[in-house]
């Protein structure tokens, strides 16, 4: 039988337990502005041979795939496509931690303060999982939180710049 959390134990998951919340609720910003972006494109511009709306995934991952290829082929788009391209490369990397993070399992804690986690994932065509064990303290979750922030912020800016007239998606 496993020994119960010792009163540092459950404080600490506590103390983490308030950055993961923000995290959370701090990514359905980004999700939503990349979704206002992808509207916003394929309303305004001519998308017909990117973008099938019936079929539109709702994976963040998918759809930053989807935007790079707009920003990489449409004419009209040229003078987004650096902040474009960028803002794509740091959904997707951040999407990988948050993921990891919030699809993770707890893996145990540390005597240093930090949580272990574990995350599982499976090769493309493959039927094998790996384990990928990470760590996290109360200051790299913050910083997560503070990333996830300011690329939600900066997507809603560079959202309304894709219809500067309207400024209404």
């Amino acid at each position: 039988m496993d020994k119960s959390p010792t009163k540092e134990e459950i404080k600490l998951i506590k103390e983490m337990s308030g950055p993961i919340g923000v995290i959370v609720l701090q990514w359905s910003f980004v999700d939503r502005n990349l979704d206002l972006i992808v509207k916003i494109i394929a309303e305004d511009h001519d998308t017909k041979n990117f973008i099938n709306i019936n079929t539109l995934s709702p994976f963040a991952g998918r759809k930053v795939k989807l935007m790079r290829k707009c920003f990489n082929q449409l004419p009209s788009l040229i003078v987004f496509k650096k902040n474009g391209l960028s803002l794509m490369k740091r959904t997707k990397s951040i999407s990988k931690e948050r993921n990891m993070l919030i699809h993770g399992t707890f893996a145990g804690l540390n005597s240093d303060g930090s949580i272990n986690f574990q995350y599982l994932t499976r090769p493309k065509n493959e039927l094998k999982y790996i384990i990928q064990n990470f760590t996290h303290t109360v200051p790299t979750l913050l910083d997560l939180e503070k990333r996830i922030r300011l690329l939600a912020e900066e997507m809603g800016l560079f959202g309304l710049s894709l219809r500067p007239s309207k400024n209404v998606p």
